[in-house]
């Protein structure tokens, strides 16, 4: 009998998925384990396995459609089989609406039926986050909470009556017309908004929305450290490891957030808690040909210089040719953007939710420094600190990343703090 295969649950959290490529086609005999198709999810892009062996007898969704997990994939069976009625028997096991029994399509984008309120609508992460599941925009639904604020049953109860749109609710005024389309040129091209883009696209003002965005920039002279990578670099090349800066400031990093246990941290705002995390789990923003994937340097508290550098190229590696594994991108407990290698003289990187801080390295750059009373050449780059002012302080920024430059300056100190 034919059966369906859903839209599975890639990753902790992950409530959608894009269906990047189909790498088989309808009317493909695909073996069991074998890869059938390529799902992209805000945290990574994975090659799906064929549940078992049979013949691809149906898609269900094109490639770049977004699906919600649990709705229906693909069909599989033998040539003949009756589709229709294995959609019709088909009961999802993950997803929002898995415990009901039968599917009922998540709607793909925000239906208005209310003049959209101004500002930030008032909502904790959880409500936010069920509303990004169920494809509805806050600015939109009435809140009957204390001041407005939208509760969960606030949100069921927009979908529950929200008509199609521009189509007036009982007793009220018209719905606001969709906005406009952006004017086209006729030398323009257009792309789809797709892949680990729409990803970023989706991420960026969310994280603008939640955290209290600050920034702090000092500089650090990193002659001793340069100088003790190019005596290090031959002996960790013969173990076959690249020994980068990067693998030096994820110790110290590590070394400064143990100091510093708030800048570690997440803020469950629904819980009204603040969560110390008890793992130095440093997620490193990797530039792509798809665009920017953070994938996170496990336990960096427990490894070695060398294991970190070996784990950095490895991550790197998997990033760019995008097969990084589920466990690769999940737990972060703080960022690091690397544009060393490509210039400028600093940034303010956005923070990856839910964490609380993020940092940016810069170029390394001989500068001109006043030591002793003289002008002297040194090796020199800024670091910039971004952070939620919800729950970092200006001066606790100040002295985080004042430690993690005294570590950079003095490295020989990571053996004895990191």
């Amino acid at each position: 009998m034919a059966e369906v295969y859903e839209m599975p649950e890639l990753a902790e959290s992950v409530v959608e998925g894009e269906v990047l490529r189909w790498i088989k086609k309808e009317g493909d005999r695909v073996e069991r384990d074998e890869p059938f198709v390529e799902i992209m999810t805000e945290k990574v892009t994975v090659e799906v396995p064929a549940p078992h062996s049979g013949t691809l007898i149906k898609t269900l969704a094109k490639e770049g459609q977004v699906l919600p997990v649990g709705a229906p994939l693909a069909v599989f069976g033998e040539p003949g089989e009756d589709v229709e009625a294995a959609l019709k028997s088909f009961h999802p096991a993950h997803g929002p609406h898995a415990a009901h029994g039968a599917l009922t399509p998540l709607p793909v984008q925000a239906i208005p039926v209310a003049p959209k309120r101004e500002g930030r609508p008032l909502a904790a992460p959880a409500v936010r986050r069920y509303a990004r599941e169920q494809g509805v925009d806050l600015a939109f639904v009435p809140g009957s909470g204390p001041a407005g604020r939208i509760q969960r049953a606030d949100v069921d109860g927009f979908l529950a009556g929200a008509p199609a749109p521009g189509v007036p609710p009982a007793g009220g005024a018209a719905a606001p017309a969709a906005p406009g389309a952006i004017w086209r040129g006729a030398s323009d091209t257009v792309e789809p908004l797709k892949g680990l883009r729409r990803v970023i696209a989706q991420r960026m003002p969310l994280s603008k929305q939640v955290s209290a965005h600050t920034l702090n920039v000092d500089e650090a002279d990193m002659t001793e450290l340069v100088a003790l990578r190019g005596r290090l670099k031959p002996a960790a090349q013969e173990r076959g490891v690249k020994l980068t800066y990067l693998a030096f400031i994820v110790k110290a990093v590590v070394a400064a957030l143990k100091k510093h246990p708030y800048v570690n941290a997440s803020i469950d705002e629904a819980a009204h808690e603040i969560i110390l995390r008890g793992e130095f789990n440093i997620g490193i923003a990797v530039d792509t040909e798809q665009g920017l994937s953070v994938p996170v340097v496990r336990g960096a508290d427990h490894r070695s210089l060398l294991d970190v550098a070996r784990e950095i190229a490895r991550l790197a590696e998997a990033a760019r040719a995008g097969k990084l594994a589920p466990a690769d991108m999940q737990h972060g407990t703080f960022t690091i953007s690397n544009s060393g290698s490509i210039g400028g003289l600093f940034t303010a990187p956005i923070i990856n939710q839910p964490e609380v801080a993020i940092l940016g390295v810069h170029p390394i750059k001989q500068r001109p420094v006043v030591r002793d009373g003289a002008i002297v050449a040194r090796d020199m780059t800024y670091f910039s600190l971004s952070y939620d002012h919800r729950l970092v302080d200006g001066a606790l920024a100040v002295r985080f990343l004042t430690d993690l430059i005294r570590l950079v300056e003095s490295p020989e100190m990571l053996l004895i703090e990191g």
